[in-house]
C-alpha cells in the first residue's frame, strides 16, 4: 500500500514510445510535482535540496588529453587515492557552489526582487 502511494506521488517520466502530446503532459505533471514539493519544503528550499541524494545521473564526460594527464598525475600522487570520479565531483561541486554564490539561489533572487519592488513602492 505504501509503495503504491510513493509511485502515485511521483510524476511519470516523459520517456519511451510516447507521442509529443503525452511527453508534454508528463512534463506538465512533473512541473506541478516540483512546485508542490517546493511549497511543502518551505520558502528557503532550492531545487537541489529537493533532489533525491541516492539518485545517480550518468553523465558522459570527454576529458581532453592534457586535462586527463593532470587528473592522472593528481590521482597517483594523493596519499589516500580517492577515485577519479570523487576528484571530479569535488571540483565540480566547488565550482557550482561558487557560481551559485555569484548568481544567488532562487530564494535569494526572489527576496532581492521583493526588496527592490518594495523600495520602488516607497519612492
Amino acid at each position: 500500500m505504501a509503495e503504491e502511494t510513493k509511485k502515485a506521488a511521483r510524476p511519470p517520466l516523459p520517456l519511451g514510445n510516447r507521442t509529443k502530446e503525452e511527453k508534454l503532459a508528463a512534463l506538465a505533471k512533473g512541473a506541478e510535482f516540483v512546485e508542490a514539493a517546493l511549497e511543502r519544503a518551505g520558502e528557503h528550499a532550492t531545487p537541489w535540496a529537493l533532489a533525491d541524494p541516492k539518485a545517480r545521473i550518468a553523465f558522459p564526460l570527454r576529458i581532453p588529453g592534457p586535462l586527463a594527464s593532470k587528473l592522472e598525475y593528481v590521482y597517483l600522487n594523493l596519499p589516500k587515492r580517492p577515485s577519479k570520479n570523487a576528484i571530479i565531483l569535488a571540483a565540480l561541486e566547488a565550482w557550482l557552489d561558487t557560481r551559485i554564490a555569484e548568481i544567488g539561489t532562487p530564494t535569494s533572487r526572489e527576496l532581492a526582487r521583493l526588496k527592490e519592488a518594495e523600495q520602488e513602492g516607497e519612492k
